[in-house]
C-alpha cells in the first residue's frame, strides 16, 4: 500500500508578522486580510491564514 501524501500545512500569521511579509502598514494589511475573510480568533488572540491572504492577495492586484 503506499501512502498518501496530504499537504496540511496551514500557516497563521500574526499581524505585525504579516504585515512585514506583505511589505504593508499593520492597518492596510488588517483591513485586507478581514476583506479576504482570512482573520481567525481565538480568544483575543487575532491570526491571520497566511495562504488565503496571498489568495486574496493574488486576486485582488490581478
Amino acid at each position: 500500500m503506499n501512502p498518501v501524501n496530504i499537504d496540511h500545512t496551514a500557516e497563521f500569521v500574526r499581524d505585525k508578522d504579516g504585515a512585514s511579509r506583505a511589505s504593508m502598514s499593520i492597518g492596510t494589511f488588517r483591513r485586507l486580510a478581514e476583506e479576504f475573510d482570512a482573520v481567525y480568533r481565538i480568544g483575543r488572540t487575532r491570526l491571520t491564514d497566511w495562504q488565503k491572504f496571498r489568495q486574496g492577495l493574488e486576486a485582488y492586484r490581478g
